[in-house]
This record gives C-alpha cells, structure tokens and sequence, in this order.
C-alpha cells in the first residue's frame, strides 16, 4: 500500500509539474475550446492574455503575434506570456513609449477621419430594405436575410460589410449588433439594383436571433465597408473598434495628447 500510495503521488506530482491535465490550444478553435474549459475568472484572465498579445501590444510598443502563434500552449503559458511581455515592454524609456503612443494615436484618429469621409460614398449604396425570416428547408430552419439593395457610387462593387441590427420592441438596446460581409457573384455595376436573400449562420448571434422569431422585432441593415475589383477598398467606414477606441482614450489619458474628432464625428 505504500508502495502504491508513493506512485500515486508520483503521478498527481508529474502531473502538477507538466500541466497534462490543461487543454492546449489546437487549432483554429483552439482559443474558444480552452476558455471554455475554464472558469470564470481564468476564462477572463486568459481572454485578456489572448487580446493583449495579438493586438494590445501594439500600442505599448511592443510587435502583436498572430493567433496561430499560440498553438500549442496551455491557458496558464499564454497568460504567463502576456505577463511577460507587459514587464518586458513597461521597462522600455518613457521617451521611447510615449512617440510610440503618438504614433499609435495619429494611426487611430487617421482611421476616425477615413471613416467619416467613407461615408460620403457608403450613402450610395443604398439599402432600401432588410428583413428577416425562417425558411423550412427539408426539416431544418435557415435564417434568412432578404435585402434590397441599390447601388450609386458610380463604381462596381464585388463586396459588401454590412452592420445588421436586430431590435426587439421593449428593449432599450440592440438584442444584436453583428457585422457580415457578402462577397458579389459577378459584382454589383452602378445604378443596378438587387434583391439578395442570404443565409447568416445559424449558429451566429444573428442567426439565432432570427430563429427565435420574436414578435414585432425589427431588422435595421446599413453599409459599412465596399470593395470593388482586384479588391480595391472603395470605401471602409467601420472606424475603431471598441477595444480600440478605449486604447485610444487610455493613451490619450497617460500621455496627455488632445484627440480630437474629426469634423463630422
């Protein structure tokens, strides 16, 4: 029995030493599958990881990693990782942050002004009506989004983003705000006007939305980024992204440089 006892416990140390009981991220759904294998408050601490070193960095100086990066790794080494690179990059001269942090704050308010200005053309483009149904194929229920929509920028256009809200009444915000893009079978030539009725996945936000039918629920779509041919971006009006735009105000905030909005803002 001691014996035993003494394997055991050799076992449950090895174990503890090379974390074989932590999932690893595989894949392209690596991520999501460890978070969800955590509890609340690792999930948050591994999320944080996962968004500060693919993207956070960047703005204190340091160079974003590509997801695919992190294959391989348990949640506990990616948050390790990130811990890491923010002592890492705080040890940088203040000097050297702070014209990075211009720097990173011309880069966003330029985006804030091409946006405002992609406006200007994404207002032709119009969408003259969105609305959502179920369809019964074969036994299974598909979301279906129906959208007339018209072209006038004078350009043809192979893709469309679209910002699709989807509102239920007695709700004082959106049920869901969710972006998609539908790329053109042959384009879209000025002055044409179509009818499109598109699948969004079922399995999305928007998607099970849809399927829920809530009575009275009301579908409001507009443009928000057009591509024309060899993939030229004729206009992109998505702007900052929250995290974004909270990273712009927290740099603002510590280096003491004006942000203004551009004009229209």
């Amino acid at each position: 029995m001691r014996h035993l006892a003494s394997i055991g416990l050799g076992l449950l140390l090895a174990c503890l030493l090379q974390g074989c009981a932590e999932k690893r991220i595989t894949g392209p759904d690596g991520i999501p599958d460890v978070a969800a294998s955590l509890d609340a408050s690792e999930r948050a601490a591994f999320e944080q990881a996962v968004q500060y070193l693919t993207v956070g960095q960047s703005a204190d100086g340091g160079q974003p990693v590509p997801q695919g990066s992190l294959d391989g790794l348990t949640a506990r080494q990616v948050i390790e990782h990130a811990e890491h690179a923010r002592s890492t990059l705080a040890s940088k001269s203040v000097a050297d942050r702070k014209a990075h942090a211009a720097a990173v704050i011309a880069a966003l308010l330029e985006r804030q002004r091409q946006a405002v200005a992609a406006r200007e053309i994404l207002d032709y483009f119009y969408v003259e009506r969105g609305r959502a149904r179920v369809v019964e194929d074969a036994r299974v229920r598909v979301p279906i989004v129906e959208l007339d929509v018209a072209n006038r920028t004078g350009r043809t256009v192979t893709e469309a983003t679209f910002r699709a809200v989807y509102t239920t009444p007695g709700r004082e915000t959106a049920q869901v705000e969710e972006t998609f893009t539908y790329a053109i079978p042959d384009g879209l030539a000025t002055s044409e006007r179509v009818s499109w009725p598109l699948a969004p996945n079922a399995s999305s936000e928007l998607g099970k939305a849809i399927l829920t039918e809530p009575i009275g629920a009301v579908l409001t779509v507009s443009v928000v980024r057009l591509v024309g041919a060899g993939d030229e971006v004729i206009a992109d009006g998505q702007g900052l992204s929250p995290f974004e735009a909270q990273r712009l105000d927290a740099l603002v905030r510590e280096f003491g440089m004006p942000a203004q909005a551009p004009a229209g803002e």
